[in-house]
């Protein structure tokens, strides 16, 4: 199973919470995206 399949599986909240960590990492491109 690739990440992606894991991510779409998991609920809304635990996605979202990976995207804050994500853009928080990656605070730039969350910006210019």
């Amino acid at each position: 199973m690739t990440e992606e399949t894991k991510t779409r599986l998991q609920p809304k909240k635990l996605r979202s919470r990976l995207k804050l960590k994500t853009q928080q990492k990656l605070p730039l491109r969350s910006l210019q995206s």
